[in-house]
């Protein structure tokens, strides 16, 4: 299974952050930095401009025409919708993605650029880490990326913009581009929109999935246990997790192809970790003061952001559907003109048996494919000590770097 290192790990705590059921209660000030960081970041290019620009400018009158023709040929690389760009590049991030909303990436206080340089190296940064890309290599339009730590994730390439499948699975991927680049094959939402739709939701719908998301009390407990298969790389993930408030344990066993790994997420008091259970080890992810992961944690897991997100939901329709070969009673949530339908099915006793997750209708999500979750268990038997992670051994991404550099 591809590792996942500390510059990917930090997409998702941004993005459960961010793209969840109650992302619209996100502060606006934490918009600032980024925003901040891309004026800093484009005025070194403007000065450039304007430093190149002035020689024309002051040239003599008979000399004016043949220089406002090269002008406008350098000019047209920025307007020509032909335009090759080469794989080698400065890709920046422009918009993140999960659970099929994609979101620009200005105003979530996050920011990364992929370099990718000839001979096959070159360098990310994600915020204030940055990490060597040993190797990269290309392949029928898809970008296969070796990160120092050893941790490998694929991106589709669109013509100077990558499309970065963050935990490999499918779900969460970062769009980036290199400048001048079209952006327009990615149909993104800018954060005021994702938010305006997260705010059409209203209150809990009395419906069964209502009913489920309402028995689930975040300040009690919540655990869940369950097995989710996707179409995507046909992944197939046993998970376990437990959550209170604002602490956060889900132990992932994923099985991709042949290979298979086992790790832990965790958030505490805000500090997110990425943990190897069987060799007590972990490294520290980010660190976040934002709402509302920190007040209810549970929002990290896909199920329980699915039930959240159809809770409120008064369109759904009730029928009998059979599931595995057992008959069930089946919540739809109805096709739309973004995503096929998707069904909750149901025991007798009003626990919830399976999900099935349709597959998402735009061109650059069909890849997805559908998610089948088959559910073990939902309960509020946390275990509490699995909040405690005093016993591993943490490493935080920078110290790692220094003892790799010392060793070489």
């Amino acid at each position: 299974m591809k590792k996942r290192t500390r510059l990917f790990l930090s997409v998702i705590t941004v993005l459960a952050l961010l793209l969840t059921a109650c992302g619209g209660s996100q502060p606006a000030e934490t918009q600032a930095p980024e925003t901040e960081a891309k004026t800093e970041a484009a005025a070194p290019e403007t000065e450039a401009l304007a430093e190149t620009a002035a020689p024309e400018t002051q040239a003599p009158a008979e000399t004016a025409a043949p220089e406002t023709e090269a002008s406008a040929e350098t000019a047209a690389p920025e307007t020509e919708a032909a335009k090759v760009f080469p794989v080698e590049g400065v890709y920046t991030m422009f918009a993140m993605e999960n659970m099929g909303d994609i979101v620009e990436s200005e105003g979530m206080g996050s920011t990364s650029v992929i370099t990718l340089e000839e001979g096959g190296v070159g360098n990310m940064t994600m915020d204030e880490d940055s990490m060597p890309i040993t190797s990269w290599t290309e392949s029928d339009g898809v970008i296969t990326i070796t990160m120092e730590d050893g941790s490998v994730a694929d991106a589709e390439l669109l013509n100077g913009v990558l499309k970065l499948d963050v935990m490999g699975t499918g779900e969460i991927f970062m769009y980036m581009a290199q400048e001048g680049a079209d952006t327009s094959v990615v149909n993104y939402m800018t954060v005021e929109e994702f938010r305006a739709k997260q705010a059409s939701g209203g209150e809990v719908a009395d419906t069964k999935v209502g009913a489920l998301y309402s028995s689930m009390d975040p300040e009690t407990g919540i655990h869940i246990v369950y097995n989710v298969k996707t179409d995507y790389l046909d992944s197939d993930q046993d998970i376990e997790v437990h959550a209170r408030a604002g602490s956060y344990y889900s132990l992932q066993t994923t099985r991709v192809y042949e290979l298979e790994s086992t790790d832990a997420t965790v958030l505490l008091d805000g500090k997110a970790y990425n943990l190897d259970p069987a060799a007590m080890t972990g490294t520290f992810v980010t660190e976040t003061t934002a709402s509302p992961v920190v007040t209810n944690a549970a929002m990290m897991d896909s199920l329980y952001q699915a039930i959240a997100e159809n809770a409120v939901k008064t369109d759904l329709t009730e029928e009998t559907r059979e599931f595995d070969g057992v008959s069930y009673d089946a919540v739809i949530v109805p096709e739309t003109d973004e995503r096929e339908e998707c069904v909750f099915y149901f025991n007798p006793d009003g626990s919830l048996a399976a999900y099935f997750a349709g597959a998402y209708k735009d061109e650059n999500l069909a890849g997805i494919g559908t998610s089948t979750y088959r559910i073990t268990s939902i309960d509020s038997s946390i275990d509490e000590s699995l909040f405690d992670i005093s016993g591993y051994e943490i490493t935080d991404l920078d110290d790692l770097l220094n003892e790799t550099q010392s060793g070489s």
